[in-house]
């Protein structure tokens, strides 16, 4: 399973990142003064746009799960639903448990009193 940063593949990020800057170093030999700021600002902007526009159609295409992937979470989900059920259950007889419990030892008690 590859490692996604921002809906991308880490690998498709690093090469963005380096694609931007050696544009941006060019743009700076490139240009002098107010253009050169123009210029890097403009590469920036182009970058993020392109990263941007990726991401979106990397999220459109990866959207949902494989069918067998979607599956296997299924029945995990359906797996953990018994599991709550059944702790519910054992819950449920603790706490009647705990009340014959109760009720022997007051019995016990009240006639360890009155005897």
């Amino acid at each position: 399973m590859s490692v996604k940063i921002l809906g991308l593949d880490w690998f498709d990020v690093v090469v963005q990142g380096a694609v931007t800057i050696v544009l941006a170093v060019a743009a700076d030999g490139m240009f002098g003064g107010f253009m050169k700021d123009v210029a890097i600002g403009s590469v920036l902007t182009g970058s993020l746009a392109v990263l941007g526009w990726r991401r979106k159609q990397a999220m459109a295409a990866g959207g949902s799960p494989e069918p067998g992937r979607l599956a296997e979470l299924e029945d995990r989900v359906d797996e953990l639903q018994q599991v709550a059920q059944r702790v519910y259950e054992l819950e449920e007889r603790l706490e009647f448990t705990e009340r014959l419990l109760t009720q022997v030892r007051e019995r016990d008690q009240a006639r360890l009193a009155g005897g």
